[in-house]
C-alpha cells in the first residue's frame, strides 16, 4: 500500500466559489497486465474520509512486431534474408531470426524427404533487441531444394511469427552488397563448374572467383574447378582488396588485368553486361579457355597472352 498525495496546486478548483474541488493524478511505473486495488481519501485536517476500495487492470503489454521476410543475397547453399522488427510489444525482445524448413509440398512431389520436415532456426547472432531491419544468415542449405522461410522475434509476452514465404536453391549467387561472395560460398568453394552471378562484386569477390577458378591471390593453384562463369548480370565495382598476381583493385566497370589470369580451369566466361574495357592480360595463361563472350558496351580491349584453347570471341551484335 503506497499512499499517493495531492497538494493545492495538483487540485482544481471547481469555480463555483464551493469547497468542492475536482483532483486528478496520473500514476506512472506500473506493471503492464496486473491489478491494482485502490482508494480514494480526502482530508481537511480533521476529518479524513475513504472511499470504498476499487480496483483497474493495466493492459498487457503484446508480442512484437514484424513483417515477411525477403531474400536480400543468396547462394547455391546458402541465403542471407532480411525483416523489420516494427515494434517491441512494450517488452524488451529477447531472440529473433529465422525459422526454415524443406518445403513440405516439393519435397513430397519429387519423393524426397519427409512430408512434414522438421523446422530449423537460424538466430541473430549478438542481437541486442534492437527494433528496425535485421539480417540473418541460413547456412548448409541443400542444393536446387525449395524452403520455407518464416521471421520471428521473441519477448517476455512471447513470439511472434511472420508469413512464409518460399524460394528454392539453386547454381546461381545474387550479391545485395559486394564483398558477400565468399560468406554465401561458405565451405562449398572447390565444389562447382559452373556459376551465375548477379549483384556487385569489387576485389574480395573477384579473389574468391579466382579461387574457384583454380589459383589464390598468391598465384598459387587451389582445388577449384570452375569453369563456366555467368557474370551478365554482375556489375564490377570500386572497393575491397586486390584480387590477383598483378596486386591490382578493381575500378568501376573495368575487367583489369590479371582478373582471371592463369585460371586454367575457366572455359566460358560472359563479362558484364556494362564493362567498359578490358584490360591486358586480364585472362593470361587461361589455357582451358574456348570462348568468351564480350558485352555491347565494351570499347577498348586489348589482349591477352597465352589464350591456347581460344576458339570463339563471341561480340555483342549491339557493339
Amino acid at each position: 500500500s503506497n499512499p499517493i498525495s495531492l497538494s493545492d496546486e495538483d487540485s482544481n478548483p471547481s469555480g463555483d466559489g464551493q469547497s468542492t474541488k475536482e483532483v486528478a493524478l496520473c500514476m506512472m511505473g506500473l506493471k503492464a497486465g496486473t491489478t491494482y486495488y485502490y482508494m480514494l481519501q480526502g482530508s481537511n485536517g480533521r476529518t479524513t474520509l475513504s472511499s470504498n476500495p476499487m480496483s483497474f487492470t493495466t493492459l498487457p503489454n503484446e508480442k512484437p512486431a514484424l513483417n515477411d521476410p525477403q531474400v536480400l543475397s543468396y547462394g547455391p547453399c546458402s541465403i542471407i534474408v532480411g525483416f523489420d522488427i516494427t515494434a517491441n510489444g512494450g517488452e524488451e525482445i529477447t531472440e529473433a531470426g529465422c525459422y526454415y524448413a524443406e518445403d513440405a509440398e516439393k519435397a513430397e512431389e519429387s519423393g524426397d524427404g519427409d512430408a512434414t520436415p522438421t523446422q530449423q532456426k537460424a538466430k541473430i547472432e549478438n542481437y541486442q533487441g534492437a527494433i528496425g531491419a535485421q539480417q540473418v544468415k541460413l547456412n548448409d542449405l541443400k542444393f536446387n531444394t525449395t524452403y520455407r522461410i518464416w521471421a520471428y522475434a521473441q519477448n517476455r509476452v512471447g513470439e511472434t511469427k511472420s508469413q512464409a514465404i518460399t524460394f528454392r536453391t539453386s547454381d546461381a549467387v545474387k550479391l545485395q552488397e559486394a564483398g558477400k561472395l565468399s560468406e554465401l560460398m561458405g565451405n562449398h568453394l572447390y565444389e562447382y563448374t559452373q556459376l551465375t552471378i548477379a549483384g556487385d562484386l569489387n576485389g574480395d569477390d573477384l579473389r574468391c572467383l579466382r579461387t574457384m577458378a583454380g589459383r589464390d591471390i598468391n598465384d598459387e593453384t587451389t582445388d577449384g574447378k570452375l569453369a563456366d562463369i555467368n557474370l551478365a548480370d554482375a556489375h564490377i565495382v570500386a572497393g575491397g582488396g586486390d584480387f590477383g598476381p598483378y596486386h591490382r583493385h578493381t575500378e568501376n566497370q573495368v575487367v583489369g588485368q590479371g582478373f582471371l589470369a592463369q585460371c586454367n580451369q575457366l572455359s566460358h566466361i560472359l563479362l558484364p553486361s556494362d564493362v567498359t574495357k578490358i584490360e591486358k592480360d586480364a585472362f593470361a595463361g587461361c589455357t582451358s579457355l574456348k570462348e568468351i563472350e564480350i558485352p555491347a558496351s565494351v570499347s577498348q580491349l586489348l589482349p591477352s597472352a597465352g589464350c591456347t584453347a581460344l576458339e570463339s570471341i563471341q561480340v555483342s551484335k549491339a557493339n
